[in-house]
């Protein structure tokens, strides 16, 4: 450090402003020296050019605050431990200083020249002390130039003002506020005190700066019907928000609620309102949601809500799966839960927990919901599987759960059991292009293989993580094992070092019948923490199959072995070369899965959530496969049993069956066409017993 100079360009600021405060800012890099003692003191001059600064500028020691200048002053004094290596510097402009910055703007905010200079000088030179420095950091954009910055302030500066009615108060009194005034948008307000802050009965926006509610207070919406009250932002802690008690319309709130520490959002206190709540809800922790006898209404679709919804009282109803956002929810008893529409909570991991109660209910309706995981009651539902509401009321010891023909998923569903290997590798000849080791009937297959942070290793002394279990994931072939070659290197493909990459199979059905796509199959195992553990299968552009994520898996899923302390060698050990985790990610379940004739699939597995550059933390992928599946087998509908009646000249027939059917009539059992009998294409049918002859048939449509 000599003494750095630093010039900075001043931006206009709004017509009739007066700048207030001005922080200068500067990046250091380091700190060096044996041993550190020194002060530096900041300096800001007006000149307009550099050429102006001369040696009488240059502070060789202490100077004090507003020291004069010939062209500015001295507006800051630091020692050494003050100086933050490898952070920001940020040093604010006070006093005379401050009012020469201020000086150089006219009545429309724009400067009356170009550049302020700021100055650092130190009370010792480089050499007196050991050879002190410091280090400023370079602007990536100029390496002969540190970052550096300037932020300036101007207008009136906001106060905090305090809540301090002794009992429930509309905020538009002024007697509510420590100031005597009503809220106006220059100051802070601030709700300490316990008494519940009350908003006005008609259409309002909380006109303040901002609303701190500390501790945990209270907001009662008195507004009622169509009037709405909006909240540009209300943070919530431990707080509460509720209807007020005015008469029995409902409550709306609007705005944003931001959620941080397990507030509540309530109905009166009377059990004589509804609270609808209109706003977008943010944040993360429980909120409660209660309006014993009535209703909480989560209408806004857009919700990032990233906690859980906690109903206890009386019923919460979001306006559509949108409304919960990323967010689990739990029942509890005499509570009431109801989503208008598909909610696919198990998209996000979300968990619904319901109390095993008979006065709890989940209203599901004929929607088809899904969640990572269920809870009724003390009882955890088995994942894997959709159940119908009765089956799910049959689990607990109250019917919970209520509508017509609703389901809920719990888990990702099993894939369906293979029926064949489509294309396999189990020696991979490349790590750019493996070839596959196996294709099935009429299957033309390629593989690529890519890392950005390097290449994919085949190196013999790999094929320690090569697997011998001689599956496809947990998937044996069906006659087609895989390899169970553990001795060289291409008998696995490994991401060395925390590298992160993809494989792509490229499938192209060349067969005479459509292909049902199955699942991929692969064994992975890490030899270290910090190799890439997460896993996506994805399905890419220029399929003829649904383009899109398939899965993704948690963070880190793969199995990790703490290097060589949980790595086994020893041929002798049955583990040796089967300690992999077997996965196997269905494809079954995407819109459209089956490869037609002619058809292309292109699959990607990527591997991520590595740290490149952390030797010996490796990936070992081996026994890559993808399989298909049965065709699905449609079962005819069971056979109509027909009835007849006579009366008077006409005869009713009827029948009953799960399938669609039709009747048809002729004059003769083995001779003629049957023809439709008009009309006839549902139970019961009415036709004249006029003929001598007729015979009748039922035929499926």
């Amino acid at each position: 450090m000599n003494v750095p100079v630093w010039g900075l360009d001043l931006p206009p600021i709004p017509p009739g402003e007066t700048l207030t405060a001005a922080t200068f800012s500067v990046d250091v890099l380091s700190i060096s020296g044996a041993p550190l003692f020194f002060d530096v003191v900041f300096s800001l001059m007006n000149a307009t050019d550099i050429s102006q600064i001369g040696s009488a500028e240059f502070v060789a020691a202490s100077a004090p605050l507003g020291t004069v200048l010939s062209n500015g002053y001295v507006f800051a004094q630091l020692d050494e431990s003050e100086i933050p290596a490898g952070e920001t510097l940020e040093v604010p402009v006070t006093g005379a200083a401050l009012t020469q910055l201020s000086s150089l703007y006219d009545a429309s905010g724009n400067p009356t020249q170009s550049t302020i200079w700021f100055r650092l000088s130190p009370s010792i030179t480089n050499s007196a002390n050991g050879g002190d420095r410091i280090q400023f950091a370079d602007d990536p954009l100029d390496s002969n130039a540190a970052l550096f910055g300037l932020e300036l302030d101007w207008g009136v500066q906001p106060e905090d003002v305090y809540y301090v009615a002794s009992t429930p108060t509309n905020w538009t009194a002024g007697s509510a506020w420590s100031d005597g005034n009503p809220p106006s948008s220059i100051n802070n307000y601030i709700v300490t005190n316990n008494v519940a802050l009350q908003t006005p009965s008609t259409t309002a926006t909380f006109p303040g700066a901002s609303l701190d509610l500390v501790g945990s207070q209270t907001v009662e919406l008195m507004v009622s019907g169509a009037d709405v009250i909006t909240f540009p932002l209300l943070d919530l802690g431990s707080d509460v928000l509720r209807a007020g008690v005015v008469d029995a319309g409902e409550a709306k709130v609007d705005g944003t609620i931001n959620v941080f520490g397990n507030p509540t959002l309530a109905g009166a206190t009377n059990e004589t309102r509804d609270l609808r709540v209109l706003a977008l809800v943010t944040g993360v922790s429980t909120l409660e949601l209660s309006a014993p006898t009535k209703t909480v209404y989560i209408d806004n679709t857009a919700n990032t809500f990233g906690g859980t919804w906690n109903v206890t009282g009386g019923t919460a109803e979001f306006a559509a799966p949108g409304a919960v956002g990323p967010s689990g929810i739990q029942v509890q008893s005499n509570a009431t839960l109801r989503i208008l529409g598909n909610w696919d909570g198990l998209a996000s991991g979300e968990t619904l927990t319901v109390a095993d109660s008979p006065s709890a209910s989940v209203v599901v309706g004929a929607n088809a919901w899904s969640v990572s995981a269920l809870s009724i009651g003390t009882n955890d539902v088995a994942s894997g599987a959709v159940y119908t509401l009765a089956e799910l009321n049959a689990m607990g010891s109250n019917a919970v759960f209520a509508g017509t023909t609703g389901t809920i998923q719990v888990g990702a569903l099993p894939p369906p059991p293979p029926e064949d290997l489509i294309v396999g590798i189990d020696t991979f000849d490349s790590t750019s292009a493996p070839t596959p080791t196996f294709t099935g009937a009429g299957i033309t297959a390629s593989a690529t293989a890519f890392s950005p942070d390097g290449i994919w290793n085949n190196s013999v002394g790999e094929a320690r993580g090569s697997s011998k279990d001689g599956t496809w994931g947990t998937f044996d072939g069906n006659g087609n094992p895989a390899s169970t070659s553990t001795t060289l290197g291409v008998d696995c493909i490994s991401l060395l070092n925390g590298r992160n990459g993809q494989i792509t199979l490229s499938i192209t059905n060349n067969g005479p019948s459509d292909i049902n796509l199955g699942a991929i199959h692969f064994d992975a195992l890490a030899f270290r923490a910090k190799a890439a553990r997460t896993y996506a299968v994805n399905v890419l552009t220029g399929s003829d199959i649904t383009v899109g994520n398939v899965f993704t898996s948690a963070d880190q899923a793969i199995t990790e072995l703490n290097g060589t302390a949980g790595l086994k060698l020893d041929d002798l050990d049955p583990e040796t070369h089967d300690q992999h985790d077997d996965i196997d990610v269905s494809l079954a379940g995407i819109a459209d899965s089956t490869l037609e004739v002619g058809g292309v699939a292109i699959i990607e597995l990527a591997f991520s959530g590595g740290i490149p550059g952390n030797s010996g933390h490796h990936l070992w992928v081996d026994n890559l496969g993808i399989s298909s599946t049965a065709d699905t087998v449609v079962e005819p509908p069971e056979p109509p049993v027909m009835g007849s009646e006579v009366s008077g000249g006409n005869m009713t027939i009827t029948w009953t069956s799960d399938g669609s059917f039709k009747l048809q009539t002729r004059d003769s059992l083995t001779t003629g066409d049957w023809m439709d009998v008009p009309g006839a294409t549902s139970s019961p049918v009415v036709v004249p017993a006029t003929n001598d002859v007729e015979f009748l048939r039922l035929i499926e449509q």
